[in-house]
C-alpha cells in the first residue's frame, strides 16, 4: 500500500486498501506476487487477474516497482511474460496504462506488448480523469 502511495506511483496505480489486497491473496482467480531484488529486499509486487479464465486471458493488473531506473521494472516484465507463457499456459496477456505514463508505455512496448485502443477517462485521480491505453501480447510474440 506504501508503494501504491508513493509519489512516482499514486497517479499512475489505484489505491487498494489492505482488505482488497489480502483477498487477491487469497482468491482463485486472482495472483499477487512480490518483487525481491539482489539482497531479498521488496521492492515491488505484481497482481495477475483471470487466473480462471477459460480463454486463456490474464490481466496484468497491477506492476509496481519502488526503485526505479535500476531495470526492475524490465526484468519483473520478462519474468511475468515468460511466467504466464510457459508455465501458465497463458494465450492473451493484457494491461492498460495510464495515457502520460510515458516511462511505462516505453517499457510495455519495448517489450512487444501491441497498442490496441484507448479507454476515455478511466482512470481518476486527485487531479481528475485520465485516459487509459490497452495493451497485449501474444504468446507468440511474448
Amino acid at each position: 500500500m506504501e508503494m501504491e502511495n508513493h509519489a512516482d506511483n499514486r497517479d499512475f496505480v489505484t489505491q487498494n486498501s489492505l482488505e482488497r489486497h489480502l483477498a487477491i491473496i487469497a482468491g482463485p482467480d486472482e495472483e499477487h506476487l512480490t518483487v525481491l531484488d539482489e539482497n531479498n529486499k521488496m521492492i515491488g509486487y505484481v497482481i495477475l487477474v483471470g487466473l480462471e479464465n477459460p480463454n486463456k486471458v490474464i490481466e496484468l493488473r497491477r506492476l509496481v516497482i519502488a526503485e526505479k531506473g535500476k531495470g526492475y521494472g524490465r526484468q519483473t516484465l520478462r519474468l511475468i511474460k515468460k511466467y504466464c507463457f510457459e508455465q501458465l499456459g497463458t494465450h492473451r496477456l493484457f494491461l492498460d496504462v495510464v495515457e502520460d505514463n510515458l516511462r511505462a508505455q516505453h517499457l510495455y512496448r519495448s517489450e512487444g506488448f501491441v497498442l490496441e485502443g484507448l479507454m476515455r477517462e478511466a482512470h481518476k485521480t486527485e487531479k481528475g480523469y485520465k485516459n487509459l491505453l490497452l495493451l497485449s501480447i501474444l504468446e507468440n510474440e511474448g
